[in-house]
């Protein structure tokens, strides 16, 4: 909430999407799959 008090566009961007991800189950469910590898992936480097 801070962020978007600052104005700092890029919270604002990643919030929009965020709002518009949550409109559709699947569209939310893939996102979440795709960040669960990507954070996955960290854990071997």
């Amino acid at each position: 909430m801070a962020m978007w008090q600052l104005g700092d566009q890029a919270h604002i961007r990643a919030m929009n999407e965020m709002q518009s991800l949550m409109k559709s189950p699947e569209a939310m469910n893939h996102w979440m799959e795709n960040k669960r590898i990507i954070f996955e992936a960290l854990e071997n480097d």
